[in-house]
Parts: C-alpha cells; structure tokens; sequence
C-alpha cells in the first residue's frame, strides 16, 4: 500500500474483488519503406483502472483504489516516422493520438468522460569515431485519462552513451527521467457527485547507471541466429 498526504489522507490500496477485462479490437495499418501507420479501435468491457477515489465521509479520506470501469472505447492513430540526417545521425518519432471514452458508475449513477491524448516519443542516435555511440530519448504525453482520474501531461529525457572496448565487450553510461519529471499528477473534478481531489504519484526518481557488459559463446553460432526484429533492435539500443 502507498499513502499520500494532502489536504485529505489518500490511501490506495488493492481490490480483491476486480474482473477480468475482455476487450475487443480492429486496426489496419500501413507501411511504406521505413515509415508506418495504423489505426486502431478498441472497446474494453470491465476495464481496470488503477488509483480510483471513493470518498468515505465517515473518515473524511479518500480511498484510491483499482476498479473495474463499465466500458472504455478507444481510437488511436499511430505514426511512426524515422528519419537518417547523416550517415552517422538517425532520429526515431513515434506519434499516437487518442480520443478515449470511459463509461462507469458511481453511486449507482453512470459518468461518462471524454479525453483527447497525443504522445510522442523520440529517439536520437548518434555513431561516433572511436567506437562511441550516443543516444538522447525521451517522451512528452498530454492531458489522459485513467478511469475517471484525469492525469496531467508529463514527459521524460533520457541519455545513453556506449563504448565498444572490441567484439565482445562494452561500457556503457546512462541517466534516466534526467529531469526529475516523471510525476503524475491527476485530479477528479465530479462535483455533482461529491467528488473533487488531487493525487500526486511519484514512482521514479533521476537514475545514473554504469555497466560493463561481455559477450560469452561463439560469436559465429550467433551471427547465425540473428535475425532483423524489433526486440534486437530494442536490445542494442544505448540506454539500458
């Protein structure tokens, strides 16, 4: 369990009593050389949402919890847009929109909440002489929802830089939420239905890493098994 203190004390704890969520989804997409694009919809029957409020006015708290949502309908637009400056300078940008619809019901009453969200995400790579690459990531999310939480925008930087010390080893430096910005800071704003709070959530704090890392085995056997996927990709990025 996790406390936080405001004005009101908030408690969020577990819900024994949640139920699956089923959802059902189509999306086409596109794609054209190395650009890509699809759109999806997907409605969600029983939809789980964390930190939701239910005021106890015999206590005066606020009692944040997972519950289960009636209903969530979601559309979303995904760009993926990768772009090579020079031989030795790449960018990556991932665009989503999303308009997203919650249903539930709150004190036998039903509530249905709309929110437009666009999130973009982007990753410079730089190869640099000396076998030294560099990455630069990070992440902006506008204004979303999470159940009947509305979570303010926030976004991420993120650094990484690696040497290659020959074939089989590496060093390899990294700085996380550099900014110290991954808070999420929602609110609920039902006044009708007597319910108006803050949340604040901190789950990560500005992180340096250092590794070494070596490849062990036969680096013929490997070359053998590889294969162009989006995992590999993901594991010889800088930032570990």
């Amino acid at each position: 369990p996790f406390t936080y203190y405001s004005n009101r004390t908030t408690v969020l704890t577990g819900n024994p009593a949640l139920q699956p969520a089923i959802a059902q989804a189509v999306s086409a997409g596109y794609t054209f050389k190395k650009y890509f694009l699809q759109v999806s919809f997907t409605r969600e029957d029983n939809t789980i949402a964390a930190f939701q409020p239910t005021v106890d006015s015999a206590s005066n708290k606020t009692i944040n919890k997972p519950e289960n949502m009636d209903n969530q309908k979601l559309l979303a637009v995904v760009l993926s847009v990768p772009v090579k400056v020079t031989a030795w300078w790449s960018m990556q940008y991932n665009i989503t929109g999303t308009w997203q619809q919650v249903n539930s019901v709150y004190e036998k009453e039903p509530i249905s909440i709309e929110q437009k969200n666009i999130s973009v995400n982007m990753t410079q790579s730089f190869t640099l002489p000396e076998n030294f690459s560099v990455e630069l990531s990070g992440f902006y999310n506008s204004k979303s929802l999470n159940g009947i939480t509305v979570f303010k925008p926030m976004g991420s930087l993120d650094f990484g830089i690696r040497k290659k010390l020959g074939a089989r080893d590496n060093i390899n430096f990294s700085a996380s939420n550099l900014l110290n910005s991954m808070d999420y800071r929602g609110y609920t704003n039902l006044p009708e239905k007597n319910l108006v709070g803050d949340i604040h959530l901190r789950f990560l704090w500005r992180t340096f890493k250092l590794t070494y890392t070596r490849s062990f085995g036969k680096e013929k056997l490997k070359t053998n098994r590889s294969r162009a996927t989006g995992a590999e990709d993901e594991k010889g990025r800088v930032r570990y």
